[in-house]
């Protein structure tokens, strides 16, 4: 399906089995105004193309939801997004209800690919799970934003960085990333680094309420790994991380990282080398009311 400047809804709808040989295998959404949604258990399952395997969104106001039970699976990308790929400042992908589940990317953000100032909200018992990428086998983000409100992020595979999620900047333009709400988890996720999450420089992040648990990374921070990036936490649970083969089981903050963790607990980690909680390397670390505990 080609979208532009246009509004679909698509209701207890099936996109199945097509290919792109440039982007957008199941849908390709572009210019203002448009908006496209997938409700009513719709599914989007097993496209294909170079970016945004199941769905490729750009270029001004595009709003492209998927709710109400619908699904996006075992979409591939041969580049990046192999479930979702949006970019542009004022391009938004809201999840509702909904699942991001076994796509993956050649590169990079295996359920979902954000760049350029896109948005990504993943709201109301949303789940991305088992996708696959090299940095981001859930999500990754570049120079953008992502809520996770009362949602999960888990059983994704990076072979490079970030688990769950990978975020980064480009050039002036920076990333956030906000893990929020009680029933929220970023859980049992693999990676090299950031087995969680992945936070590189000037990134922003912010737990509140949320678990971060059983994660793993070979080698730096088995629930968080952030490098130069501020994190504040509120009343956040990260438990049961590991760094399998290197340091940092629940943190690793690395290269003037600023954490703040208040309240709150992380417990039950474990790493094979240093800090089996948290390893702090050139980099601020302020605990206020948050135990740290086998």
């Amino acid at each position: 399906l080609y979208i532009d400047a246009s509004s679909c809804t698509l209701r207890g709808h099936n996109v199945t089995s097509n290919d792109a040989a440039d982007n957008g295998g199941g849908l390709f959404i572009e210019n203002t105004p448009a908006v496209v949604t997938a409700d009513e258990s719709s599914t989007i399952t097993s496209n294909s193309a170079t970016n945004g395997g199941g769905v490729y969104v750009h270029l001004g106001e595009v709003l492209y939801r998927l709710m109400g039970g619908s699904s996006m699976s075992s979409n591939t990308a041969s580049i990046d997004g192999g479930g979702v790929y949006a970019t542009g400042s004022d391009t938004s992908v809201v999840l509702t209800s909904s699942t991001v589940t076994t796509n993956s990317a050649t590169q990079h953000g295996g359920g979902l690919y954000c760049s350029d100032g896109a948005q990504l909200n993943v709201t109301q018992s949303s789940v991305v799970s088992s996708n696959t990428g090299v940095d981001g086998g859930g999500v990754h983000v570049d120079a953008s934003s992502v809520l996770v409100d009362s949602s999960e992020v888990r059983d994704n595979v990076a072979s490079g960085n970030g688990g769950g999620c990978y975020a980064r900047k480009t050039g002036s333009s920076s990333s956030t990333v906000s893990i929020v709400g009680s029933s929220s988890a970023v859980r049992s996720n693999q990676a090299v680094n950031g087995g969680g999450l992945y936070l590189a420089s000037d990134v922003s992040g912010t737990i509140r309420s949320a678990t971060l648990g059983s994660n793993t990374a070979t080698s730096y921070g088995g629930g968080v790994y952030m490098s130069g990036s501020v994190v504040v936490t509120s009343g956040a649970a990260v438990t049961s991380n590991t760094a399998s083969n290197g340091h940092g089981g629940g943190w690793a903050a690395v290269a003037g990282a600023d954490l703040t963790l208040q309240g709150g607990h992380t417990s039950s980690n474990t790493a094979s080398q240093s800090g089996g909680a948290l390893y702090i390397d050139a980099s601020s670390c302020t605990l206020r009311g948050h135990n740290v505990t086998s």
